[in-house]
């Protein structure tokens, strides 16, 4: 973690997060942040500290400062699929943490925890019972305009891969049942941009005869009435991130070409 003050002119020199020192071996990671006020953020993360014992990972929180000061860290939930990316969101009552759940079953569901003052217990967003032995690598993604939250994410119960899109008007305490927004195949590593009128852009990666694509699809009262549009095509496309701009949201993704040269594309979608 590292701090600006003057806008992102100059940063601190960073500090870590998770603890004093991360250990040999450890995996501690898929961190997300989100502000509390104009000097404090939360952060949440993934942590290794126990697999060797216990050969389970936990998401932690703390809240950071900008003097460099931290809290301690928190406990969120014990036991979480180990490689799956994290989202946290500022609502208009709180903090919205999403990231994907395991249980001794290898079951693993989109979990969800609210903090209203103190973190919640975990939940369930949607019961996929997506059985899986191994982490898809595959995390869910958050956000919100302050009134309206969406929550989107990739599952595949009896392999069947989908991606889902929920909505929450009421700061996370409920969602209303999810949409499939794909449209056959998906790979999924989704994102989601919630728009000035309410409505919602999502994004996703999907299979086109063997070929990775980037898709976009404007959702609209909770509704499928707009059709998925194409962005990008490629081999070896990465994780799709998402923010909103001035002139519409950019997107950015890695990519590797067919000489495994990785580069990072960038691309600024105009809202109308």
């Amino acid at each position: 973690m590292a701090v600006s003050t003057d806008g992102g002119g100059h940063w601190s020199p960073p500090a870590l997060v998770n603890r004093s020192a991360a250990q040999p071996g450890e995996d501690n990671g898929y961190a997300s942040a989100a502000p509390l006020n104009d000097t404090d953020a939360a952060f949440i993360w993934l942590d290794g500290r126990n697999w060797e014992k216990d050969k389970r990972v936990q998401l932690m929180s703390r809240t950071l400062r900008a003097d460099g000061t931290m809290s301690e860290v928190s406990l969120l939930d014990p036991d979480t699929c180990t490689c799956c990316s994290t989202s946290l969101v500022r609502t208009g009552s709180g903090l919205l943490a999403a990231y994907r759940g395991h249980t001794p079953e290898n079951i693993r569901d989109i979990s969800l925890i609210q903090n209203r003052g103190a973190w919640f217990q975990p939940r369930i967003a949607h019961p996929d019972r997506w059985h899986i032995e191994a982490c898809p690598v595959n995390g869910p993604h958050l956000d919100t305009d302050g009134a309206r939250t969406a929550l989107i994410w990739f599952s595949a119960p009896q392999d069947q891969p989908a991606v889902k899109l929920a909505f929450s008007e009421d700061d996370g305490a409920t969602f209303t049942p999810p949409l499939r927004i794909d449209t056959g195949n998906a790979l999924g590593r989704a994102q989601v941009m919630v728009l000035p009128d309410q409505s919602a852009l999502a994004f996703w990666l999907e299979n086109k005869s063997g070929t990775a694509t980037l898709l976009a699809r404007h959702i609209r009262n909770n509704t499928l009435r707009d059709e998925p549009f194409e962005l990008a095509r490629g081999g070896n496309i990465g994780y799709t991130h998402v923010a909103r701009a001035r002139d519409g949201i950019l997107l950015t993704w890695p990519e590797k070409n067919t000489e495994s040269v990785a580069r990072v594309r960038v691309g600024l979608l105009r809202i109308a």
